[in-house]
């Protein structure tokens, strides 16, 4: 039995090495953009520090500075409440804190509920571990007795003036 060794042309080893660097491209390509950091997509970023040890509160409910001038305050991840302190393990507990401290708009008790996190943004006043990065937090609000519900966007990592959002009133606390 007479065996012919396969020698394969010069010209087709030069064209297999050239498929296998284009091929080595494509995947090189494909690999850097799964890599790309989440935080390379974020709408907007905090470069302002924290400097408030904690929110002012009387009687456990949160002295709001009124209610919002813009309808889109508490309404919008590009304008959500900001309840953050200096002390991220302080600050996370603000969220309920907060809906504790506003009513309906005759005075009504509010119901919420936490729907999810949502909405990447860069922070200075996250932890670095997390590369700056912060989340906000969507909380579903109804004025007890009634059907219709609202969603606010409550964000925890960064300070700012603190307003009920219109359709709200601040909570009335005893002096």
């Amino acid at each position: 039995m007479n065996r012919k060794s396969f020698t394969p042309h010069k010209g087709f080893c030069i064209k297999m090495n050239a498929s296998i660097k284009k091929l080595q491209l494509v995947a090189m390509i494909a690999l850097v953009i799964a890599c790309k950091s989440p935080k390379d997509n974020l709408r907007w970023s905090t470069h302002a520090k924290n400097v408030a040890e904690t929110l002012p509160a009387r009687d456990s409910v949160l002295i709001l500075a009124g209610i919002a001038e813009s309808a889109v305050y508490g309404y919008s991840p590009k304008m959500p409440i900001k309840l953050g302190v200096k002390s991220l393990n302080v600050s996370q507990g603000h969220p309920e804190q907060y809906l504790k401290s506003i009513t309906g708009p005759r005075g009504e008790s509010v119901v919420y509920r936490r729907l999810k996190s949502c909405c990447f943004f860069r922070t200075i006043n996250s932890d670095p571990a997390y590369q700056n990065v912060g989340v906000l937090e969507m909380y579903e609000v109804s004025v007890n007795g009634d059907k219709k519900s609202r969603v606010l966007y409550l964000n925890f990592f960064d300070e700012g003036k603190i307003y009920a959002p219109q359709g709200f009133l601040p909570k009335v606390t005893s002096k």
